[in-house]
């Protein structure tokens, strides 16, 4: 029976998975196993291996990354081609079913970096809603929890979706994103009136941009995405809030 990714991640090593890709390896410094980031200018070894979530953590970035993130940096690869990375560094083949997912997840990322380009040009629609919800509009958080706004009709169909009619370059685009941080879907929200239109699976929005910190216990659960916005917006520190 062919595994599943979570047992493929639970298989493979973290840092030897690093030390492989980048040629860097992990000594003990500061009573701590760590790496140099290869990822940034770093000249102090600041990737932390984390025993208890057998992911690397670079303090300075305030960021963890797993083993799909490593391999799509190291590597420059796609979702997909990542996870097929992976299931052949064990050995194994990854079953068509988590491919096709990773194919969707691809086509869910460049549909999200499309409706940020439409959020900066429309973001005075973007403000006039936040206005008209009561939520002190902050373009830098707006940006952090990556809040797009819906295509034209023929941008949308180019990515395999049906244009939802009246939504069409009026609608916000909140990315729903699953436990291993992972595009799974997408919900529309339309900003002139209460309507709403799902794209792909349910998720939760807020979940991508989540940065994991050193010591962090908890993270705030708000109902939905108009109630994170408006709380996230009133702190200086937005980063563990999700809906």
């Amino acid at each position: 029976m062919a595994k599943s990714l979570s047992e493929i991640l639970a298989q493979i090593d973290i840092r030897q998975l690093y030390e492989e890709l980048t040629g860097e390896s992990f000594i003990r410094h500061k009573g701590a196993e760590r790496a140099k980031n290869v990822f940034r200018e770093d000249s102090d070894p600041s990737l932390t291996y984390r025993p208890k979530s057998g992911l690397l953590y670079d303090f300075a970035e305030q960021k963890a990354y797993s083993h799909l993130e490593i391999v799509k940096k190291a590597k420059q690869l796609s979702e997909s081609e990542a996870i097929s990375f992976l299931y052949s560094f064990i050995g194994e083949k990854p079953p068509k079913d988590i491919i096709k997912e990773a194919k969707e997840i691809d086509k869910y990322r460049e549909f999200l970096s499309t409706s940020l380009k439409y959020a900066q040009k429309y973001e005075s629609k973007i403000r006039k809603w936040a206005e008209k919800n009561g939520i002190p509009f902050r373009k830098e958080i707006f940006y952090h929890f990556k809040v797009g706004v819906l295509p034209d009709a023929e941008t949308i169909k180019k990515f395999g979706f049906e244009p939802f009619k009246g939504f069409e370059e009026n609608a916000l685009v909140f990315p729903l994103a699953d436990r291993f941080r992972r595009i799974v879907g997408f919900q529309i929200r339309h900003m002139e009136r209460k309507d709403f239109r799902m794209i792909g699976s349910p998720g939760l929005f807020g979940m991508l941009s989540l940065k994991e910190e050193e010591g962090m216990t908890e993270v705030v659960l708000v109902e939905g995405e108009k109630d994170l916005l408006s709380f996230a917006c009133s702190f200086d520190e937005p980063m563990k809030v999700i809906s």
